[in-house]
Protein backbone atom coordinates (compact mmCIF):
# COMPACT_ATOMS: atom_id res chain seq x y z
CA UNK A 1 0.00 0.00 0.00
CA UNK A 2 0.91 3.42 -0.64
CA UNK A 3 0.97 6.28 1.92
CA UNK A 4 -0.01 9.91 1.94
CA UNK A 5 3.02 12.57 3.05
CA UNK A 6 1.42 16.05 4.13
CA UNK A 7 -0.67 17.01 1.51
CA UNK A 8 0.51 14.44 -1.40
CA UNK A 9 -0.10 10.67 -1.88
CA UNK A 10 2.51 8.55 -3.46
CA UNK A 11 1.25 6.32 -6.10
CA UNK A 12 2.62 3.12 -7.03
CA UNK A 13 6.70 2.61 -7.90
CA UNK A 14 7.87 1.03 -11.38
CA UNK A 15 10.93 -0.06 -12.22
CA UNK A 16 13.51 1.91 -13.43
CA UNK A 17 16.41 -0.73 -14.28
CA UNK A 18 16.50 -3.88 -16.13
CA UNK A 19 19.88 -6.36 -15.39
CA UNK A 20 21.88 -4.59 -17.70
CA UNK A 21 21.27 -1.50 -15.89
CA UNK A 22 20.22 1.12 -19.24
CA UNK A 23 18.57 4.02 -19.26
CA UNK A 24 16.31 4.63 -22.32
CA UNK A 25 18.19 6.57 -25.24
CA UNK A 26 15.59 9.25 -25.60
CA UNK A 27 15.19 9.50 -21.90
CA UNK A 28 11.49 9.32 -21.78
CA UNK A 29 10.93 7.29 -18.09
CA UNK A 30 7.51 5.72 -17.19
CA UNK A 31 6.15 7.63 -14.79
CA UNK A 32 2.13 6.68 -13.90
CA UNK A 33 1.20 3.20 -15.23
CA UNK A 34 -2.84 2.97 -15.65
CA UNK A 35 -4.61 0.26 -12.72
CA UNK A 36 -6.42 0.83 -9.64
CA UNK A 37 -4.11 1.20 -6.58
CA UNK A 38 -5.10 0.95 -2.73
CA UNK A 39 -3.41 3.69 -0.53
CA UNK A 40 -4.05 4.84 2.92
CA UNK A 41 -4.80 9.16 3.36
CA UNK A 42 -6.21 11.07 6.56
CA UNK A 43 -9.47 12.21 6.22
CA UNK A 44 -8.63 15.61 5.62
CA UNK A 45 -7.21 15.04 2.43
CA UNK A 46 -9.94 14.16 0.70
CA UNK A 47 -12.73 16.83 -0.61
CA UNK A 48 -14.98 18.03 1.82
CA UNK A 49 -18.13 15.98 0.45
CA UNK A 50 -16.07 12.59 0.41
CA UNK A 51 -15.07 13.26 3.68
CA UNK A 52 -18.57 13.65 5.25
CA UNK A 53 -19.62 10.22 3.58
CA UNK A 54 -15.99 8.19 4.68
CA UNK A 55 -15.61 9.50 7.94
CA UNK A 56 -17.17 6.71 9.63
CA UNK A 57 -14.54 4.59 8.01
CA UNK A 58 -10.83 6.34 9.08
CA UNK A 59 -9.62 4.99 12.42
CA UNK A 60 -8.96 7.01 15.66
CA UNK A 61 -6.65 9.07 13.54
CA UNK A 62 -8.65 9.88 10.89
CA UNK A 63 -6.78 7.56 8.17
CA UNK A 64 -8.44 5.43 5.75
CA UNK A 65 -7.84 3.17 3.15
CA UNK A 66 -9.06 4.92 -0.41
CA UNK A 67 -8.84 3.09 -3.92
CA UNK A 68 -6.80 5.11 -6.39
CA UNK A 69 -8.22 5.11 -9.71
CA UNK A 70 -5.38 5.28 -12.75
CA UNK A 71 -7.58 5.33 -15.95
CA UNK A 72 -6.92 7.09 -19.22
CA UNK A 73 -8.91 10.25 -18.50
CA UNK A 74 -6.90 10.56 -15.24
CA UNK A 75 -3.97 10.09 -17.23
CA UNK A 76 -4.86 12.31 -19.34
CA UNK A 77 -5.83 15.05 -17.10
CA UNK A 78 -1.78 14.78 -15.17
CA UNK A 79 -0.42 15.45 -18.64
CA UNK A 80 -3.21 18.55 -19.65
CA UNK A 81 -2.72 20.37 -16.13
CA UNK A 82 1.35 19.82 -16.31
CA UNK A 83 1.97 23.57 -14.95
CA UNK A 84 5.39 23.82 -17.15
CA UNK A 85 8.85 23.89 -15.63
CA UNK A 86 10.43 20.82 -13.71
CA UNK A 87 8.68 18.85 -11.05
CA UNK A 88 11.55 17.57 -8.04
CA UNK A 89 12.43 13.77 -8.47
CA UNK A 90 13.56 13.14 -5.04
CA UNK A 91 15.03 9.83 -2.99
CA UNK A 92 11.89 7.87 -1.03
CA UNK A 93 9.72 11.25 -0.59
CA UNK A 94 12.23 12.30 1.76
CA UNK A 95 11.52 16.18 0.81
CA UNK A 96 8.31 15.92 2.47
CA UNK A 97 9.54 15.03 5.84
CA UNK A 98 10.93 17.83 7.52
CA UNK A 99 13.73 15.86 9.85
CA UNK A 100 15.12 14.23 6.48
CA UNK A 101 17.93 15.91 4.30
CA UNK A 102 16.62 16.60 1.10
CA UNK A 103 18.40 16.04 -2.07
CA UNK A 104 17.08 15.81 -5.65
CA UNK A 105 17.89 12.73 -7.68
CA UNK A 106 16.83 14.68 -11.02
CA UNK A 107 14.07 17.19 -12.32
CA UNK A 108 10.91 15.69 -14.54
CA UNK A 109 9.42 17.39 -17.35
CA UNK A 110 6.91 17.04 -20.02
CA UNK A 111 5.11 14.29 -19.49
CA UNK A 112 2.98 12.44 -22.11
CA UNK A 113 0.47 10.10 -23.22
CA UNK A 114 1.35 7.18 -24.55
CA UNK A 115 0.12 3.32 -24.51
CA UNK A 116 0.94 1.95 -21.19
CA UNK A 117 0.67 4.78 -19.05
CA UNK A 118 2.41 8.57 -18.67
CA UNK A 119 6.20 9.10 -19.54
CA UNK A 120 8.66 11.81 -19.04
CA UNK A 121 12.04 13.02 -19.54
CA UNK A 122 14.22 13.12 -16.02
CA UNK A 123 17.36 14.96 -16.42
CA UNK A 124 19.29 12.86 -13.52
CA UNK A 125 21.99 15.06 -11.24
CA UNK A 126 25.22 13.35 -11.65
CA UNK A 127 25.44 11.32 -8.79
CA UNK A 128 21.68 10.23 -8.93
CA UNK A 129 22.38 8.72 -12.58
CA UNK A 130 25.62 7.05 -11.47
CA UNK A 131 22.90 5.22 -8.97
CA UNK A 132 20.56 4.29 -11.24
CA UNK A 133 22.63 2.81 -13.80
CA UNK A 134 24.54 1.29 -11.01
CA UNK A 135 21.45 -0.18 -9.71
CA UNK A 136 21.10 1.41 -6.37
CA UNK A 137 18.07 2.74 -7.06
CA UNK A 138 15.60 0.42 -9.33
CA UNK A 139 11.66 2.26 -9.03
CA UNK A 140 10.37 5.40 -9.46
CA UNK A 141 6.96 6.22 -7.58
CA UNK A 142 4.90 9.38 -8.93
CA UNK A 143 3.53 11.35 -6.18
CA UNK A 144 -0.77 12.77 -6.81
CA UNK A 145 -1.67 15.81 -4.45
CA UNK A 146 -4.94 15.12 -2.58
CA UNK A 147 -8.39 17.38 -1.77
CA UNK A 148 -9.85 18.75 -4.85
CA UNK A 149 -7.06 17.44 -6.95
CA UNK A 150 -8.87 13.87 -6.41
CA UNK A 151 -12.04 13.30 -8.39
CA UNK A 152 -14.13 11.55 -5.94
CA UNK A 153 -16.13 8.21 -8.22
CA UNK A 154 -18.18 7.34 -5.38
CA UNK A 155 -17.72 4.77 -2.15
CA UNK A 156 -14.06 4.86 -1.60
CA UNK A 157 -12.48 5.61 -5.54
CA UNK A 158 -10.84 8.39 -6.54
CA UNK A 159 -9.32 9.64 -9.87
CA UNK A 160 -6.10 11.59 -9.37
CA UNK A 161 -5.99 14.18 -11.49
CA UNK A 162 -2.40 15.81 -11.41
CA UNK A 163 1.35 14.72 -11.33
CA UNK A 164 2.96 16.68 -8.61
CA UNK A 165 6.20 14.83 -8.27
CA UNK A 166 8.10 11.67 -8.00
CA UNK A 167 10.99 9.47 -5.99
CA UNK A 168 13.28 6.94 -6.97
CA UNK A 169 13.04 4.26 -4.69
CA UNK A 170 13.53 0.46 -3.86
CA UNK A 171 10.04 -0.29 -2.59
CA UNK A 172 7.36 0.10 -5.27
CA UNK A 173 3.87 -0.07 -5.39
CA UNK A 174 3.17 0.35 -8.90
CA UNK A 175 4.45 -2.43 -9.94
CA UNK A 176 3.06 -2.29 -13.70
CA UNK A 177 5.71 0.38 -14.35
CA UNK A 178 8.61 -0.56 -16.35
CA UNK A 179 12.32 -0.16 -15.30
CA UNK A 180 14.19 2.62 -15.27
CA UNK A 181 16.77 1.34 -17.76
CA UNK A 182 15.26 -1.39 -20.41
CA UNK A 183 18.09 -2.61 -22.68
CA UNK A 184 15.62 -5.11 -24.03
CA UNK A 185 12.89 -2.32 -25.32
CA UNK A 186 13.20 0.07 -28.41
CA UNK A 187 13.50 3.67 -26.57
CA UNK A 188 11.12 5.30 -28.82
CA UNK A 189 7.88 2.45 -28.41
CA UNK A 190 5.95 1.28 -24.67
CA UNK A 191 5.15 -1.72 -23.95
CA UNK A 192 1.73 -2.14 -23.56
CA UNK A 193 0.39 -2.99 -19.48
CA UNK A 194 -0.49 -6.85 -19.71
CA UNK A 195 -3.07 -6.64 -16.75
CA UNK A 196 -4.83 -3.76 -18.87
CA UNK A 197 -4.62 -5.75 -21.64
CA UNK A 198 -6.03 -8.60 -20.28
CA UNK A 199 -9.06 -5.88 -19.07
CA UNK A 200 -9.43 -4.96 -22.41
CA UNK A 201 -10.38 -8.64 -23.73
CA UNK A 202 -12.48 -9.87 -20.97
CA UNK A 203 -14.38 -6.41 -21.17
CA UNK A 204 -14.93 -6.90 -25.06
CA UNK A 205 -16.03 -10.99 -23.91
CA UNK A 206 -18.75 -9.50 -21.52
CA UNK A 207 -19.62 -6.80 -24.13
CA UNK A 208 -18.43 -3.56 -22.24
CA UNK A 209 -16.69 -1.05 -23.60
CA UNK A 210 -12.62 -1.07 -23.71
CA UNK A 211 -13.37 1.58 -20.75
CA UNK A 212 -15.15 -0.18 -18.63
CA UNK A 213 -13.95 -0.25 -15.09
CA UNK A 214 -13.15 -3.34 -12.85
CA UNK A 215 -16.65 -3.07 -11.04
CA UNK A 216 -18.39 -3.10 -14.14
CA UNK A 217 -16.28 -6.04 -15.58
CA UNK A 218 -17.32 -7.93 -12.42
CA UNK A 219 -20.49 -6.84 -12.63
CA UNK A 220 -21.10 -8.38 -15.83
CA UNK A 221 -19.57 -11.26 -14.54
CA UNK A 222 -22.08 -11.87 -11.93
CA UNK A 223 -24.98 -11.45 -13.91
CA UNK A 224 -23.85 -13.83 -16.48
CA UNK A 225 -22.84 -16.45 -13.65
CA UNK A 226 -26.31 -15.55 -12.32
CA UNK A 227 -28.09 -16.30 -15.75
CA UNK A 228 -25.89 -19.97 -16.09
CA UNK A 229 -27.05 -20.89 -12.64
CA UNK A 230 -30.80 -20.56 -13.63
CA UNK A 231 -30.19 -22.31 -16.69
CA UNK A 232 -28.55 -24.87 -15.18
CA UNK A 233 -31.65 -24.99 -12.59
CA UNK A 234 -33.92 -25.23 -15.07
CA UNK A 235 -31.66 -28.11 -16.93
CA UNK A 236 -32.28 -30.19 -13.49
CA UNK A 237 -35.81 -29.13 -13.30
CA UNK A 238 -36.58 -30.50 -16.80
CA UNK A 239 -34.68 -33.93 -16.72
CA UNK A 240 -36.56 -34.76 -13.39
CA UNK A 241 -39.77 -34.27 -14.97
CA UNK A 242 -38.33 -36.51 -18.03
CA UNK A 243 -37.43 -39.04 -15.54
CA UNK A 244 -41.10 -38.60 -13.52
CA UNK A 245 -42.51 -38.58 -16.81
CA UNK A 246 -40.63 -42.04 -17.68
CA UNK A 247 -41.72 -43.63 -14.42
CA UNK A 248 -45.14 -43.31 -15.15
CA UNK A 249 -44.76 -44.90 -18.53
CA UNK A 250 -42.89 -47.63 -17.16
CA UNK A 251 -45.35 -47.98 -14.03
CA UNK A 252 -42.88 -47.21 -11.11
CA UNK A 253 -44.78 -46.14 -8.29
CA UNK A 254 -42.17 -46.91 -5.61
CA UNK A 255 -41.06 -42.90 -4.24
CA UNK A 256 -37.62 -44.56 -3.39
CA UNK A 257 -37.28 -45.88 -6.69
CA UNK A 258 -38.67 -42.71 -8.30
CA UNK A 259 -36.14 -40.66 -6.68
CA UNK A 260 -33.03 -43.06 -7.54
CA UNK A 261 -34.06 -43.08 -10.88
CA UNK A 262 -35.09 -39.24 -10.98
CA UNK A 263 -31.48 -38.35 -9.53
CA UNK A 264 -29.68 -40.62 -11.71
CA UNK A 265 -31.73 -39.08 -14.68
CA UNK A 266 -29.97 -35.82 -13.99
CA UNK A 267 -26.56 -37.46 -13.39
CA UNK A 268 -26.82 -39.13 -15.88
CA UNK A 269 -29.04 -39.21 -18.21
CA UNK A 270 -27.47 -41.78 -21.18
CA UNK A 271 -27.36 -44.73 -17.99
CA UNK A 272 -30.73 -43.62 -16.66
CA UNK A 273 -32.44 -43.92 -20.59
CA UNK A 274 -30.93 -47.33 -20.69
CA UNK A 275 -32.06 -48.71 -17.54
CA UNK A 276 -35.73 -47.43 -18.32
CA UNK A 277 -35.10 -48.97 -22.41
CA UNK A 278 -34.97 -52.24 -20.16
CA UNK A 279 -38.41 -51.69 -18.20
CA UNK A 280 -41.93 -52.92 -20.10
CA UNK A 281 -44.14 -50.59 -20.50
CA UNK A 282 -47.27 -49.66 -17.91
CA UNK A 283 -49.93 -51.93 -19.61
CA UNK A 284 -53.61 -51.83 -18.66
CA UNK A 285 -55.30 -53.81 -16.11
CA UNK A 286 -55.78 -56.82 -17.07
CA UNK A 287 -58.28 -57.73 -14.84
CA UNK A 288 -61.32 -54.93 -15.79
CA UNK A 289 -60.75 -54.83 -19.51
CA UNK A 290 -62.98 -52.71 -21.58
CA UNK A 291 -65.68 -53.92 -24.23
CA UNK A 292 -67.77 -51.74 -26.65
CA UNK A 293 -70.73 -54.19 -26.89
CA UNK A 294 -73.02 -55.49 -24.24
CA UNK A 295 -72.71 -58.83 -25.68
CA UNK A 296 -68.68 -58.91 -26.17
CA UNK A 297 -66.64 -61.51 -24.38
CA UNK A 298 -64.14 -60.58 -21.65
CA UNK A 299 -60.56 -61.01 -23.87
CA UNK A 300 -58.62 -63.76 -22.53
CA UNK A 301 -55.79 -62.15 -20.34
CA UNK A 302 -52.01 -63.44 -21.98
CA UNK A 303 -49.52 -63.94 -20.11
CA UNK A 304 -46.84 -61.26 -19.86
CA UNK A 305 -43.88 -61.84 -22.74
CA UNK A 306 -41.15 -63.73 -21.39
CA UNK A 307 -38.97 -61.17 -22.60
CA UNK A 308 -40.25 -58.44 -20.80
CA UNK A 309 -39.87 -60.47 -18.21
CA UNK A 310 -36.36 -61.13 -18.55
CA UNK A 311 -35.74 -57.67 -19.00
CA UNK A 312 -37.42 -56.53 -15.73
CA UNK A 313 -36.12 -58.81 -14.06
CA UNK A 314 -32.15 -58.10 -14.86
CA UNK A 315 -33.18 -54.14 -14.47
CA UNK A 316 -34.33 -55.00 -11.06
CA UNK A 317 -30.86 -56.91 -10.40
CA UNK A 318 -29.30 -53.67 -11.72
CA UNK A 319 -31.62 -51.64 -8.94
CA UNK A 320 -31.03 -53.49 -5.65
CA UNK A 321 -26.82 -54.36 -7.29
CA UNK A 322 -26.58 -50.30 -7.27
CA UNK A 323 -27.94 -49.44 -4.05
CA UNK A 324 -25.25 -52.74 -2.47
CA UNK A 325 -22.66 -50.78 -4.24
CA UNK A 326 -23.76 -47.44 -2.95
CA UNK A 327 -23.72 -48.98 0.46
CA UNK A 328 -20.50 -50.94 0.55
CA UNK A 329 -18.98 -47.47 -1.00
CA UNK A 330 -20.46 -44.43 -0.15
CA UNK A 331 -18.08 -42.07 -2.06
CA UNK A 332 -19.75 -43.93 -5.44
CA UNK A 333 -22.04 -41.71 -7.01
CA UNK A 334 -25.47 -43.32 -8.34
CA UNK A 335 -24.32 -43.25 -12.04
CA UNK A 336 -21.13 -44.84 -11.30
CA UNK A 337 -22.82 -47.43 -9.23
CA UNK A 338 -25.42 -48.00 -11.87
CA UNK A 339 -23.01 -48.40 -14.57
CA UNK A 340 -21.05 -50.61 -12.78
CA UNK A 341 -24.22 -52.97 -11.45
CA UNK A 342 -25.24 -53.00 -15.38
CA UNK A 343 -21.60 -54.05 -16.70
CA UNK A 344 -22.39 -57.15 -13.78
CA UNK A 345 -25.63 -58.14 -15.50
CA UNK A 346 -25.00 -57.51 -18.82
CA UNK A 347 -28.25 -58.60 -21.42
Amino acid sequence: MSRTIHHRIIGTAVALLNRDFQLPKDGHFHVVAPGEYSTVTNIRALPPAAQKSLRSRADKDGDLVIIQVVDNAAMQAMVNSFPGGDLLVDYDHLSHDADKPTRAAGWLSAPVLREGGVYAPIRWTNSAQDEVQGGEYRFLSPEFPTGSMLEWLGDNRFRPTRLVGAAVTNRPNMKTLQPLSNAESDPTTTQTNPSMDELKKIAAALGLPETATVDEILAAIAEKTGSLKTLEAEVVENRKAEALALCEKHGITDEKKRTEMSDLYVKNRDTARTLFGMLPEKKDDPRNPLTNRRNAKTPEVVAGDAKDKSEEARASRISNRAQELRKNNPKLTLGQAYEQAEAENPA
